[in-house]
């Protein structure tokens, strides 16, 4: 009966969920994003996978969206508190 419910478990284990591409995207969008509006702190943070914004569209639409969002913030919004939670 044990190892018939640790099956039970493993088969309903599910994959990296589709929008964690897009979130590590985000994160990363938005650092480049700081880091381009000169945020202090950031001016060393600017991350972009391009092999994999190349290949990935979730993660390169997230890229697109974190950069945007937080780049216009700070450079609208000097020092705005927060990065990709205050999104």
């Amino acid at each position: 009966m044990l190892a018939g419910a640790s099956a039970l478990v493993v088969g309903c284990a599910s994959p990296a969920s589709p929008n964690a591409a897009f979130e590590r995207g985000r994160v990363d969008g938005c650092d480049s994003g700081l880091s381009d509006a000169n945020k202090p702190g950031y001016d060393t943070r600017y991350e972009k996978d391009r092999p994999r914004y190349a290949a990935d569209g979730r993660y390169r639409d997230g890229w697109d969206q974190g950069y945007e969002t937080c780049y216009r913030r700070e450079y609208h919004f000097p020092s705005w508190e927060s990065g990709v939670g205050g999104m």
